[in-house]
Protein backbone atom coordinates (compact mmCIF):
# COMPACT_ATOMS: atom_id res chain seq x y z
CA UNK A 1 0.00 0.00 0.00
CA UNK A 2 1.09 3.43 -0.74
CA UNK A 3 2.89 5.81 2.17
CA UNK A 4 0.45 7.46 4.82
CA UNK A 5 0.36 10.55 6.21
CA UNK A 6 -1.70 11.63 9.36
CA UNK A 7 -2.78 15.05 9.96
CA UNK A 8 -4.74 15.81 13.19
CA UNK A 9 -7.06 19.10 13.45
CA UNK A 10 -6.24 20.52 17.12
CA UNK A 11 -6.66 24.29 16.57
CA UNK A 12 -9.88 25.24 17.29
CA UNK A 13 -11.33 27.53 20.05
CA UNK A 14 -14.07 24.98 21.57
CA UNK A 15 -16.34 27.28 22.14
CA UNK A 16 -19.05 24.96 22.50
CA UNK A 17 -17.21 23.77 25.42
CA UNK A 18 -16.63 27.22 26.89
CA UNK A 19 -16.12 28.06 29.60
CA UNK A 20 -14.15 24.55 30.27
CA UNK A 21 -12.32 25.54 27.49
CA UNK A 22 -11.18 28.61 28.52
CA UNK A 23 -8.93 26.33 31.13
CA UNK A 24 -8.19 22.96 29.15
CA UNK A 25 -8.09 22.92 24.95
CA UNK A 26 -10.62 20.41 23.84
CA UNK A 27 -7.71 18.10 22.93
CA UNK A 28 -7.22 17.56 26.05
CA UNK A 29 -10.30 16.43 27.70
CA UNK A 30 -9.70 13.90 29.88
CA UNK A 31 -11.64 11.11 29.65
CA UNK A 32 -10.63 8.24 31.99
CA UNK A 33 -7.12 10.19 32.67
CA UNK A 34 -6.80 9.93 29.13
CA UNK A 35 -6.58 12.99 27.13
CA UNK A 36 -8.90 12.62 23.50
CA UNK A 37 -5.72 13.65 22.14
CA UNK A 38 -3.86 10.45 23.31
CA UNK A 39 -6.81 8.26 21.93
CA UNK A 40 -6.86 9.59 18.57
CA UNK A 41 -3.15 9.22 18.36
CA UNK A 42 -3.19 5.97 19.32
CA UNK A 43 -6.00 5.31 16.54
CA UNK A 44 -4.31 6.80 13.90
CA UNK A 45 -0.93 5.34 15.26
CA UNK A 46 -2.31 1.43 14.94
CA UNK A 47 -2.41 2.27 11.19
CA UNK A 48 1.06 2.11 8.77
CA UNK A 49 1.68 5.72 9.28
CA UNK A 50 4.67 7.98 7.71
CA UNK A 51 4.61 10.88 9.50
CA UNK A 52 1.92 12.38 11.92
CA UNK A 53 0.92 16.26 12.09
CA UNK A 54 -0.93 18.59 14.52
CA UNK A 55 -2.03 21.63 14.27
CA UNK A 56 -2.19 24.42 16.71
CA UNK A 57 -3.48 27.50 18.08
CA UNK A 58 -5.74 27.89 21.06
CA UNK A 59 -3.79 26.80 24.29
CA UNK A 60 -1.15 25.43 22.09
CA UNK A 61 1.45 25.56 24.83
CA UNK A 62 -0.45 23.03 26.94
CA UNK A 63 -0.89 20.34 23.81
CA UNK A 64 2.54 21.36 22.99
CA UNK A 65 3.81 20.24 26.24
CA UNK A 66 1.75 17.36 26.50
CA UNK A 67 2.98 16.30 23.07
CA UNK A 68 6.59 16.53 24.54
CA UNK A 69 5.82 14.59 27.65
CA UNK A 70 4.13 11.52 25.56
CA UNK A 71 4.94 8.42 23.93
CA UNK A 72 4.13 10.20 20.40
CA UNK A 73 6.99 12.69 20.86
CA UNK A 74 8.87 11.39 18.30
CA UNK A 75 6.53 10.90 15.89
CA UNK A 76 4.62 13.88 15.63
CA UNK A 77 5.36 17.50 14.01
CA UNK A 78 3.84 20.37 15.55
CA UNK A 79 2.21 22.84 13.28
CA UNK A 80 1.50 26.22 15.07
CA UNK A 81 -0.82 28.62 13.78
CA UNK A 82 -0.39 32.51 14.69
CA UNK A 83 -4.05 32.47 13.75
CA UNK A 84 -6.46 30.31 12.65
CA UNK A 85 -6.30 29.04 9.48
CA UNK A 86 -9.73 26.87 9.57
CA UNK A 87 -9.40 23.31 8.14
CA UNK A 88 -8.61 23.89 4.50
CA UNK A 89 -5.75 26.07 5.78
CA UNK A 90 -4.42 23.71 8.32
CA UNK A 91 -4.12 21.32 5.70
CA UNK A 92 -2.28 23.50 3.22
CA UNK A 93 -0.13 25.23 5.71
CA UNK A 94 1.00 21.18 6.05
CA UNK A 95 1.31 20.73 2.20
CA UNK A 96 5.15 19.98 2.14
CA UNK A 97 4.85 18.23 5.25
CA UNK A 98 1.82 15.79 3.74
CA UNK A 99 3.78 15.35 0.82
CA UNK A 100 2.94 13.64 -2.61
CA UNK A 101 0.90 10.86 -0.92
CA UNK A 102 -2.11 9.62 0.42
CA UNK A 103 -3.10 11.31 3.88
CA UNK A 104 -5.84 10.61 6.81
CA UNK A 105 -7.42 13.93 8.43
CA UNK A 106 -8.84 13.38 11.36
CA UNK A 107 -10.14 15.98 14.11
CA UNK A 108 -8.47 15.61 17.65
CA UNK A 109 -11.80 16.17 19.42
CA UNK A 110 -13.52 12.65 17.89
CA UNK A 111 -13.87 9.19 19.93
CA UNK A 112 -15.03 6.25 17.62
CA UNK A 113 -14.66 2.87 16.85
CA UNK A 114 -14.30 3.40 12.63
CA UNK A 115 -12.49 1.05 11.17
CA UNK A 116 -9.78 3.12 9.72
CA UNK A 117 -7.98 0.55 7.54
CA UNK A 118 -11.15 -0.11 5.88
CA UNK A 119 -11.98 3.59 4.81
CA UNK A 120 -8.29 3.58 3.98
CA UNK A 121 -9.05 0.45 1.46
CA UNK A 122 -12.73 1.98 0.16
CA UNK A 123 -10.17 5.25 -0.42
CA UNK A 124 -7.71 3.44 -2.60
CA UNK A 125 -9.93 0.72 -4.26
CA UNK A 126 -12.43 3.55 -5.78
CA UNK A 127 -9.59 6.20 -6.77
CA UNK A 128 -11.74 9.24 -5.22
CA UNK A 129 -10.02 12.53 -5.24
CA UNK A 130 -11.67 12.14 -1.25
CA UNK A 131 -13.13 9.89 0.73
CA UNK A 132 -15.65 11.03 3.91
CA UNK A 133 -16.59 8.69 6.42
CA UNK A 134 -20.27 9.27 7.03
CA UNK A 135 -23.19 8.38 9.01
CA UNK A 136 -26.86 8.82 9.18
CA UNK A 137 -26.68 11.44 12.38
CA UNK A 138 -29.66 13.67 11.70
CA UNK A 139 -28.49 16.51 14.06
CA UNK A 140 -25.34 16.78 11.90
CA UNK A 141 -26.37 15.31 8.03
CA UNK A 142 -25.70 18.31 5.69
CA UNK A 143 -23.60 16.04 3.19
CA UNK A 144 -26.01 15.55 0.23
CA UNK A 145 -25.15 12.67 -1.95
CA UNK A 146 -26.39 11.22 -5.47
CA UNK A 147 -27.66 7.94 -5.89
CA UNK A 148 -24.16 6.80 -6.05
CA UNK A 149 -23.04 8.16 -3.37
CA UNK A 150 -21.15 10.43 -3.87
CA UNK A 151 -21.16 14.10 -2.65
CA UNK A 152 -22.95 16.76 -4.69
CA UNK A 153 -23.49 19.32 -2.33
CA UNK A 154 -23.57 20.86 1.02
CA UNK A 155 -27.26 21.81 2.51
CA UNK A 156 -26.34 25.16 4.58
CA UNK A 157 -28.69 27.72 6.29
CA UNK A 158 -26.79 30.60 6.57
CA UNK A 159 -23.69 29.67 8.56
CA UNK A 160 -25.04 26.42 9.98
CA UNK A 161 -25.32 23.03 8.32
CA UNK A 162 -29.09 22.34 8.48
CA UNK A 163 -30.29 19.29 10.31
CA UNK A 164 -32.31 17.13 8.40
CA UNK A 165 -34.48 13.49 9.02
CA UNK A 166 -34.23 11.24 6.28
CA UNK A 167 -36.66 9.23 5.27
CA UNK A 168 -37.10 5.98 2.99
CA UNK A 169 -34.78 3.10 2.83
CA UNK A 170 -31.66 5.24 1.38
CA UNK A 171 -30.31 8.66 2.85
CA UNK A 172 -29.17 10.83 0.72
CA UNK A 173 -28.07 13.37 3.42
CA UNK A 174 -25.38 11.78 5.94
CA UNK A 175 -23.31 13.70 8.33
CA UNK A 176 -19.57 13.97 8.61
CA UNK A 177 -17.29 12.12 10.78
CA UNK A 178 -14.69 14.54 10.76
CA UNK A 179 -12.24 11.46 9.59
CA UNK A 180 -11.48 11.48 5.69
CA UNK A 181 -8.84 10.27 3.67
CA UNK A 182 -7.27 12.54 0.59
CA UNK A 183 -5.14 12.03 -2.35
CA UNK A 184 -2.54 14.44 -2.40
CA UNK A 185 -3.98 16.00 -5.86
CA UNK A 186 -6.65 17.33 -3.57
CA UNK A 187 -4.26 20.18 -2.22
CA UNK A 188 -4.90 22.56 -5.55
CA UNK A 189 -7.86 23.04 -4.38
CA UNK A 190 -7.18 24.78 -0.93
CA UNK A 191 -6.21 28.23 -1.47
CA UNK A 192 -3.20 29.93 0.70
CA UNK A 193 -4.06 31.28 3.57
CA UNK A 194 -7.07 30.74 6.05
CA UNK A 195 -10.41 28.35 4.11
CA UNK A 196 -12.45 25.98 5.32
CA UNK A 197 -12.01 22.21 3.96
CA UNK A 198 -15.73 21.88 2.96
CA UNK A 199 -15.45 24.85 0.27
CA UNK A 200 -12.68 22.80 -1.36
CA UNK A 201 -14.68 20.30 -1.62
CA UNK A 202 -17.11 21.73 -3.51
CA UNK A 203 -14.41 23.36 -5.88
CA UNK A 204 -13.46 19.71 -6.35
CA UNK A 205 -16.55 18.20 -7.36
CA UNK A 206 -17.20 21.89 -9.79
CA UNK A 207 -13.39 20.31 -11.20
CA UNK A 208 -15.64 17.32 -11.98
CA UNK A 209 -13.57 15.05 -9.04
CA UNK A 210 -15.07 12.33 -7.14
CA UNK A 211 -15.64 13.06 -3.26
CA UNK A 212 -17.28 9.34 -2.13
CA UNK A 213 -18.00 8.07 1.31
CA UNK A 214 -17.82 5.32 3.56
CA UNK A 215 -20.94 4.96 5.34
CA UNK A 216 -20.08 3.72 9.11
CA UNK A 217 -23.62 4.58 10.27
CA UNK A 218 -24.36 2.41 13.48
CA UNK A 219 -20.28 2.54 14.65
CA UNK A 220 -19.41 4.32 18.29
CA UNK A 221 -18.94 8.31 17.47
CA UNK A 222 -18.69 11.07 19.73
CA UNK A 223 -16.95 14.42 18.98
CA UNK A 224 -17.57 15.60 22.91
CA UNK A 225 -18.39 19.04 21.53
CA UNK A 226 -20.56 20.24 24.10
CA UNK A 227 -21.11 19.78 27.84
CA UNK A 228 -23.82 17.01 27.02
CA UNK A 229 -21.89 15.12 24.11
CA UNK A 230 -18.91 15.11 26.49
CA UNK A 231 -20.28 13.75 30.09
CA UNK A 232 -21.79 10.95 27.63
CA UNK A 233 -18.36 9.91 26.14
CA UNK A 234 -16.92 9.86 29.72
CA UNK A 235 -19.56 7.96 31.26
CA UNK A 236 -20.03 5.66 27.93
CA UNK A 237 -15.99 5.07 28.86
CA UNK A 238 -17.27 4.10 31.91
CA UNK A 239 -20.08 1.54 31.11
CA UNK A 240 -17.63 0.15 28.32
CA UNK A 241 -15.41 -0.80 31.37
CA UNK A 242 -18.12 -2.30 33.95
CA UNK A 243 -17.46 0.89 36.08
CA UNK A 244 -19.74 3.13 38.06
CA UNK A 245 -16.50 5.29 39.29
CA UNK A 246 -13.22 6.11 38.49
CA UNK A 247 -10.63 7.88 40.52
CA UNK A 248 -7.35 8.85 39.47
CA UNK A 249 -4.45 7.78 41.57
CA UNK A 250 -2.98 11.46 42.55
CA UNK A 251 -6.46 12.28 44.10
CA UNK A 252 -7.00 12.83 47.66
CA UNK A 253 -9.82 13.16 49.96
CA UNK A 254 -11.55 10.19 48.41
CA UNK A 255 -12.28 8.33 51.95
CA UNK A 256 -14.12 11.40 53.60
CA UNK A 257 -16.72 11.56 50.30
CA UNK A 258 -20.01 9.92 49.67
CA UNK A 259 -20.40 8.40 45.90
CA UNK A 260 -23.34 7.26 44.02
CA UNK A 261 -24.29 6.76 40.72
CA UNK A 262 -21.65 7.52 38.06
CA UNK A 263 -18.77 9.47 39.23
CA UNK A 264 -15.57 10.36 37.46
CA UNK A 265 -12.65 12.39 39.34
CA UNK A 266 -9.85 13.46 37.46
CA UNK A 267 -6.13 14.76 38.53
CA UNK A 268 -5.42 17.72 40.73
CA UNK A 269 -8.38 17.09 43.13
CA UNK A 270 -8.34 17.17 46.72
CA UNK A 271 -11.92 16.38 47.64
CA UNK A 272 -13.03 17.76 51.33
CA UNK A 273 -15.12 16.40 53.92
CA UNK A 274 -18.66 15.42 54.23
CA UNK A 275 -19.00 16.09 50.24
CA UNK A 276 -21.64 13.65 48.29
CA UNK A 277 -21.35 13.52 44.41
CA UNK A 278 -23.95 11.79 41.98
CA UNK A 279 -23.44 11.59 38.35
CA UNK A 280 -20.56 14.42 38.30
CA UNK A 281 -17.55 14.48 36.55
CA UNK A 282 -14.44 16.11 38.15
CA UNK A 283 -12.07 18.01 35.90
CA UNK A 284 -8.51 18.91 36.66
CA UNK A 285 -8.78 21.81 39.46
CA UNK A 286 -11.60 21.80 40.11
CA UNK A 287 -13.61 23.88 43.03
CA UNK A 288 -15.98 22.51 45.76
CA UNK A 289 -17.16 23.06 49.10
CA UNK A 290 -16.97 20.64 52.14
CA UNK A 291 -20.32 19.67 53.14
CA UNK A 292 -22.15 20.19 49.77
CA UNK A 293 -24.11 17.99 47.73
CA UNK A 294 -23.00 18.19 43.61
CA UNK A 295 -25.20 16.19 41.28
CA UNK A 296 -25.80 15.64 37.80
CA UNK A 297 -22.66 18.23 37.16
CA UNK A 298 -19.48 18.46 35.31
CA UNK A 299 -16.99 20.53 37.89
CA UNK A 300 -13.97 22.53 37.19
CA UNK A 301 -11.73 25.37 38.54
CA UNK A 302 -14.45 28.09 39.12
CA UNK A 303 -16.68 25.82 36.63
CA UNK A 304 -20.46 23.87 37.39
CA UNK A 305 -22.40 23.03 34.30
CA UNK A 306 -25.72 21.26 35.24
CA UNK A 307 -25.97 17.99 32.57
CA UNK A 308 -29.43 16.41 32.37
CA UNK A 309 -28.55 12.79 33.00
CA UNK A 310 -32.18 11.23 32.83
CA UNK A 311 -35.57 12.54 32.93
CA UNK A 312 -38.75 11.17 34.38
CA UNK A 313 -39.85 7.68 33.05
CA UNK A 314 -36.42 6.86 31.65
CA UNK A 315 -34.34 3.90 33.02
CA UNK A 316 -31.03 3.05 32.22
CA UNK A 317 -28.91 0.00 32.72
CA UNK A 318 -26.94 -0.56 36.03
CA UNK A 319 -25.49 -3.83 35.64
CA UNK A 320 -25.92 -7.81 34.53
CA UNK A 321 -26.54 -10.33 36.53
CA UNK A 322 -24.30 -14.26 35.95
CA UNK A 323 -26.81 -15.36 33.49
CA UNK A 324 -29.04 -13.09 31.25
CA UNK A 325 -30.42 -11.09 34.40
CA UNK A 326 -30.04 -7.34 33.19
CA UNK A 327 -30.30 -4.37 36.00
CA UNK A 328 -31.86 -1.30 35.49
CA UNK A 329 -32.30 1.89 37.73
CA UNK A 330 -36.13 3.22 36.89
CA UNK A 331 -38.53 5.91 38.46
CA UNK A 332 -41.25 4.72 40.66
CA UNK A 333 -43.76 6.58 42.97
CA UNK A 334 -41.73 9.83 43.11
CA UNK A 335 -38.28 7.59 43.89
CA UNK A 336 -35.84 4.90 42.12
CA UNK A 337 -36.10 1.60 42.34
CA UNK A 338 -34.11 -1.24 40.37
CA UNK A 339 -35.68 -3.22 37.74
CA UNK A 340 -34.36 -7.08 37.29
CA UNK A 341 -35.38 -8.56 33.91
CA UNK A 342 -34.87 -12.11 33.31
CA UNK A 343 -34.83 -13.95 30.00
CA UNK A 344 -37.74 -16.17 29.36
CA UNK A 345 -37.61 -19.24 31.30
CA UNK A 346 -34.67 -18.77 33.27
CA UNK A 347 -34.87 -20.95 36.09
CA UNK A 348 -33.10 -18.05 38.31
CA UNK A 349 -35.85 -15.63 38.41
CA UNK A 350 -37.85 -17.82 40.93
CA UNK A 351 -35.01 -18.38 43.06
CA UNK A 352 -34.18 -14.83 43.29
CA UNK A 353 -37.84 -14.00 44.53
CA UNK A 354 -38.09 -17.04 46.66
CA UNK A 355 -34.61 -16.00 48.21
CA UNK A 356 -35.47 -12.68 48.84
CA UNK A 357 -38.67 -13.73 50.59
CA UNK A 358 -37.04 -15.55 52.68
CA UNK A 359 -34.10 -13.77 53.69
CA UNK A 360 -36.53 -10.32 54.06
CA UNK A 361 -38.35 -12.91 56.88
CA UNK A 362 -35.48 -13.60 58.43
CA UNK A 363 -34.45 -9.89 58.89
CA UNK A 364 -30.96 -10.49 56.61
CA UNK A 365 -30.89 -7.00 54.83
CA UNK A 366 -31.46 -7.49 51.44
CA UNK A 367 -33.27 -5.48 49.20
CA UNK A 368 -37.13 -5.10 49.80
CA UNK A 369 -38.95 -6.83 46.99
CA UNK A 370 -41.47 -4.20 45.56
CA UNK A 371 -43.03 -5.73 42.79
CA UNK A 372 -43.33 -9.25 41.05
CA UNK A 373 -44.41 -9.45 36.97
CA UNK A 374 -44.10 -13.28 36.22
CA UNK A 375 -45.85 -12.68 32.81
CA UNK A 376 -42.70 -10.29 31.81
CA UNK A 377 -40.09 -12.02 33.99
CA UNK A 378 -39.19 -9.21 35.96
CA UNK A 379 -39.38 -7.70 39.58
CA UNK A 380 -38.69 -4.04 41.31
CA UNK A 381 -36.46 -4.07 44.11
CA UNK A 382 -35.34 -1.35 46.67
CA UNK A 383 -32.60 1.23 45.15
CA UNK A 384 -30.01 0.99 47.99
CA UNK A 385 -27.09 3.25 45.66
CA UNK A 386 -24.16 2.23 43.36
CA UNK A 387 -21.84 1.28 46.55
CA UNK A 388 -20.08 -1.47 46.36
CA UNK A 389 -17.14 -2.57 47.95
CA UNK A 390 -15.42 -2.84 44.71
CA UNK A 391 -15.97 0.66 43.76
CA UNK A 392 -15.57 1.86 47.60
CA UNK A 393 -12.10 0.22 47.52
CA UNK A 394 -11.10 2.54 44.78
CA UNK A 395 -10.01 5.23 47.25
CA UNK A 396 -7.44 4.89 49.57
CA UNK A 397 -9.05 4.21 53.29
CA UNK A 398 -7.07 3.24 56.75
CA UNK A 399 -6.49 0.21 58.19
CA UNK A 400 -9.36 1.23 60.51
CA UNK A 401 -11.97 1.79 58.15
CA UNK A 402 -10.71 -1.66 56.29
CA UNK A 403 -11.31 -3.40 59.33
CA UNK A 404 -14.47 -2.40 60.00
CA UNK A 405 -16.12 -2.97 56.98
CA UNK A 406 -14.62 -6.73 56.25
CA UNK A 407 -15.71 -7.36 60.01
CA UNK A 408 -19.44 -5.70 58.81
CA UNK A 409 -19.27 -8.28 55.64
CA UNK A 410 -17.79 -11.03 57.44
CA UNK A 411 -20.96 -10.92 60.07
CA UNK A 412 -23.68 -10.78 57.43
CA UNK A 413 -22.11 -13.44 55.42
CA UNK A 414 -22.49 -15.75 58.56
CA UNK A 415 -25.76 -14.32 59.33
CA UNK A 416 -27.06 -15.47 56.21
CA UNK A 417 -25.32 -19.05 56.39
CA UNK A 418 -26.63 -19.99 59.61
CA UNK A 419 -30.55 -18.12 59.23
CA UNK A 420 -30.23 -20.15 56.09
CA UNK A 421 -29.23 -23.49 57.85
CA UNK A 422 -31.84 -22.92 60.44
CA UNK A 423 -34.33 -21.93 58.65
CA UNK A 424 -34.15 -24.40 55.37
CA UNK A 425 -36.94 -25.80 55.77
CA UNK A 426 -38.78 -22.52 55.16
CA UNK A 427 -37.60 -22.44 51.37
CA UNK A 428 -37.72 -25.55 49.23
CA UNK A 429 -35.64 -24.06 46.67
CA UNK A 430 -32.48 -23.83 49.07
CA UNK A 431 -33.10 -27.27 49.69
CA UNK A 432 -32.15 -28.37 46.18
CA UNK A 433 -29.03 -25.90 46.09
CA UNK A 434 -25.78 -27.25 47.09
CA UNK A 435 -22.59 -25.89 47.72
CA UNK A 436 -19.63 -27.62 48.08
CA UNK A 437 -16.12 -27.80 46.89
CA UNK A 438 -16.71 -28.86 43.05
CA UNK A 439 -19.50 -25.77 43.00
CA UNK A 440 -17.24 -23.16 44.81
CA UNK A 441 -14.89 -23.78 42.17
CA UNK A 442 -16.84 -23.46 39.53
CA UNK A 443 -18.07 -19.81 41.30
CA UNK A 444 -13.94 -19.43 41.54
CA UNK A 445 -13.84 -20.08 37.57
CA UNK A 446 -16.36 -18.00 36.96
CA UNK A 447 -15.57 -14.95 38.69
CA UNK A 448 -11.83 -15.19 37.39
CA UNK A 449 -13.08 -15.56 33.82
CA UNK A 450 -15.44 -12.25 34.34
Amino acid sequence: MDKLNIFILAAGLGERLQPITNHIPKPLMPVLGRPVLQSVLERVSALSVDKIGINLYHKKDLIERWVKNSDFDDKVQLFHEESILGTGGAIKNAEAFLGNCTFLVHNSDILSDIDLAKLLETHHSSKNLVTLAVHDYPEFNCLDLDEKGYLKDIVKIGNRFTPLENSGQRPFLMGFTGIAVYSPKFMKYLPLGASGVVDAWLYAIADNQRIGILDVTGCYWNDIGTPSAYSSAVFDALKAEAETLYVHPSVQGCQDVRLQGLVVIEEENTLKKGMSLKNCILLPGSRMEGGTHYEDCILGPGIKIDLAISGPGERSLIGTGGSDRKYYRIKKDKKTAVLMQCARNDPDFERQIEYTRFFLDHSVPVPELMEINRENMSAVFEDLGDLSLYSWLKCPRGKKQMEEIYKNIIDILILIHTITAEHIADCQPLQERIFDQEHFLWETAYFMER
